[in-house]
């Protein structure tokens, strides 16, 4: 979304689908056992219009890709989150209509967390 390109640096394994301009996750595990699932649902969502060249800026379809290939643990998304904006697709390079969802993410610590945007 931000025109950069994110590398993950772990593997992944999940379900979900890839085509030519997107990969979507729905949900999945990485190498370290830190689980991720993305829950679609009127929510009232809050997502961002304006680029910000300081965030990572994701298409809310995007987030659970990014997470599970940058992240180790529920606690290492946490001191991170702040860094992540979900975007609108006013801005985007390819429009995917409003995206309302909510994510759970679990590790073999056994701690859950729910993200609401």
């Amino acid at each position: 979304f931000d025109h950069r390109v994110h590398e993950n640096p772990y593997a992944i394994i999940g379900g979900g689908s890839i085509t030519e301009r997107r990969t979507d996750v729905s949900d999945g595990v990485n190498e370290f056992g830190l689980m991720a699932q993305k829950l679609t649902f009127k929510n009232g969502a809050r997502l961002v219009d304006e680029r910000h060249p300081d965030k990572v800026q994701l298409a809310a379809f995007e987030l659970i890709f990014y997470l599970l290939g940058h992240f180790k643990s529920v606690a290492d998304v946490a001191a991170h989150l702040n860094q992540i904006e979900l975007m609108s697709d006013v801005n985007a390079d390819v429009p995917f209509g409003y995206s309302e969802q909510h994510f759970v993410l679990s590790d073999p610590t056994g701690r859950c967390v729910v993200i609401e945007p």
